[in-house]
């Protein structure tokens, strides 16, 4: 009785255990992203699915090849009754092909990267959404999607939920009362802060001087403390949080053209987006590598905070140098080389001595 019992409830487990990884690989292949929607996913064999990167996403994506088109991908994509296809609390086309764009850059796909990126920039602005400008750049962030247009998918915390310490706005803005933000102050590296120039709006999403007012003296100063988060009030957490904006999708597709050796292109699009940030921004006649670290600045100044230079860095294997203006207290360390042990990932020992397929890379 015990041992039928105990089958049965297994039984059930894997069946569930099933069931969610299906649904795993539809939201991450289906709705997310349909990254590469070239191959159907019968055609990829079994005993080669692990010899490629490529090879995966192309057997998560065959699956649903039309999940991105405006006919059959909204439901999956978030739809609901009464789902608005631009809703930016939910998935839309606009933020599947951002996706897409995020993947492909990822996978050094830098043409496609372009393509995908500009497709989702182009349904992003026909919908009404716009890059941020003037004062906009202050909003502060929590009132992301009601202050601004640039937010493509977002999380909206209604004002009478009690997030508390949950939110993001207990960790990263500099004015809500909470331990992590009364002394852990969150700066920017000092040489990314040097890589603007005197005209860019962003400067004010720092204060260099460490003299800013804060709400009370238990509050920490530091220099090229961040401005930028802004929670509502000192005791009030909840606020939009952009997971994905138009500045991004600019960016990505500003450094997937260099990154294919189209320069003038890349700085079309660069341009564009730069002078929303520094009115005063002209092209310095920069191409290839010194237009690609161009736009590169750009980039790590318009998202910090917004989790992606970790992925960056590891995506172009660069090293990490956090500058003199860190604690090495709260960082743990200040530098890591490209190839150093506990930055790189190391596909496990005993995967490779077991399967034939998968290549060592330490």
């Amino acid at each position: 009785m015990f041992h039928s019992k105990n089958k049965r409830i297994m039984r059930s487990i894997k069946n569930i255990t099933l069931g969610l990884a299906t649904v795993g690989v539809m939201s991450l292949s289906g709705c997310a992203g349909d990254y590469l929607d070239t191959i159907l996913s019968t055609s990829v064999s079994e005993t080669t699915i692990n010899t490629s990167l490529d090879n995966l996403y192309i057997a998560l994506n065959g699956i649903h090849k039309e999940m991105v088109s405006q006919e059959s991908g909204y439901q999956c994509l978030g739809g609901e009754p009464g789902f608005k296809v631009n809703d930016v609390n939910h998935y839309s086309e606009m933020v599947a092909w951002g996706l897409k764009a995020r993947v492909a850059l990822a996978m050094q796909d830098y043409n496609n990267a372009a393509v995908y990126a500009g497709k989702s920039i182009s349904l992003a602005e026909a919908g009404g959404h716009r890059l941020m400008t003037g004062s906009q750049l202050n909003c502060g962030f929590a009132n992301i999607t009601t202050d601004t247009k640039e937010a493509m998918y977002a999380a909206m915390t209604p004002d009478d939920k009690t997030v508390y310490f949950y939110s993001y706005y207990a960790y990263m803005s500099w004015n809500f009362n909470s331990s992590a933000i009364r002394q852990g102050v969150k700066c920017i590296n000092v040489d990314a802060y040097e890589t603007m120039s005197e005209t860019d709006l962003r400067r004010a999403w720092w204060d260099p001087t460490g003299e800013a007012s804060v709400p009370s003296s238990s509050y920490a100063k530091n220099a090229y403390q961040n401005r930028k988060f802004t929670a509502r009030s000192t005791a009030d957490a909840v606020g939009d949080v952009a997971f994905m904006r138009l500045a991004e999708m600019y960016l990505t597709q500003a450094e997937a053209l260099v990154r294919a050796g189209k320069d003038s292109e890349a700085q079309t699009v660069f341009t564009k987006f730069q002078i929303t940030r520094d009115p005063s921004y002209v092209s310095k006649g920069n191409i290839g590598d010194a237009l690609a670290e161009e736009i590169m600045n750009s980039r790590r100044v318009e998202l910090w905070g917004e989790g992606f230079r970790f992925y960056d860095l590891k995506r172009l294997h660069l090293s990490i140098k956090r500058g003199s203006n860190f604690d090495i207290a709260f960082c743990t360390f200040l530098e890591k080389d490209k190839d150093a042990q506990g930055w790189v990932w190391e596909i496990p020992k005993i995967e490779t001595d077991f399967n034939s397929l998968c290549t060592k890379n330490y």
